[in-house]
């Protein structure tokens, strides 16, 4: 199955809610993560997908201590404050997804620390994306945008990403 579908049967809100199957069914086929880091980890639905979807590594953190025990590999701790710390009990990455405080400030500053953790040619994604001025700033700093706002007529329905040199 695509990870598309693992995303859907697992009950992740990037197929449910947004619209993002198709932006990791691509991302996926090209990559072929085996090393994955979700920030955000809410009720675990993507991180059980992405095992079903053969990545053999996953990690997730999250801020909520109830979120930290969907799985073994979840760490609990808040973004940016916690990101060096995170970042020195990691392996290296080829997949990061940033879906936690969907603030800029936060996302720019977890960035900076954890791209450390990934590999040459590993990408870092940045979920839910919630104003037009975050999306020009990540523009004008060099992140590639996703952008389904106008299909879904949903205000955070953007993607940025970028690959690691």
């Amino acid at each position: 199955m695509r990870v598309s579908q693992w995303l859907s049967v697992y009950g992740s809100d990037k197929v449910s809610v947004h619209n993002y199957g198709s932006f990791y069914d691509s991302l996926f086929e090209r990559l072929k993560p085996q090393a994955l880091l979700e920030i955000g980890v809410y009720r675990g639905a993507s991180l059980r997908a992405w095992r079903a979807a053969g990545v053999a590594d996953v990690y997730g953190v999250d801020r909520d201590v109830a979120q930290s025990h969907c799985g073994p590999a979840v760490l609990y701790g808040t973004m940016p404050e916690d990101a060096a710390t995170i970042a020195r009990r990691l392996p290296m990455l080829d997949l990061i997804i940033d879906d936690g405080s969907h603030l800029y400030p936060d996302y720019v500053a977890t960035a900076d620390v954890l791209l450390q953790r990934l590999r040459p040619g590993g990408v870092y994604v940045i979920e839910d994306i919630q104003t037009q001025d975050s999306v020009d700033a990540l523009r004008r700093d060099g992140w590639r945008i996703e952008d389904w706002r106008e299909k879904t007529c949903r205000y955070d329905d953007v993607i940025a990403w970028g690959v690691k040199e």
